[in-house]
């Protein structure tokens, strides 16, 4: 979970750069469980800060050799999820969303 801590990290100080992308994020802030095998990290969608406690909007789950697949550009994350090896478990909605703030972070890094 360091290697996502750390990409978090970046992900906020690109928010801090760029206030337009971090008002996208409030406008519907959720809580998301990402689980690596069973390593767990609760993330506010809004803030992309770490949180203590609380119930999930969404839980992204996947395995540790699926995860570093996908990091090393092995494997797409979206046929990782398609192909059932990475699994989202939240309302259609909240998937989209989710989606779209993970594509928003990854593109504006590129």
């Amino acid at each position: 979970m360091q290697y996502v801590r750390e990409k978090l990290e970046e992900a906020r100080r690109i928010l801090a750069e760029r206030p337009e992308l971090a008002e996208r994020l409030r406008k519907r802030p959720r809580k998301a469980l990402i689980r690596v095998g069973e390593e767990e990290l609760l993330l506010d969608t809004a803030t992309l800060e770490e949180l203590d406690s609380g119930e999930p909007d969404i839980v992204l789950e996947t395995d540790e050799e699926t995860f570093w697949s996908i990091v090393r550009g092995e494997l797409d994350a979206g046929v990782a999820y398609l192909s059932g090896r990475v699994r989202v478990k939240a309302s259609l909605a909240d998937k989209v969303y989710f989606g779209k703030v993970l594509k928003t972070i990854l593109e504006e890094k590129a």
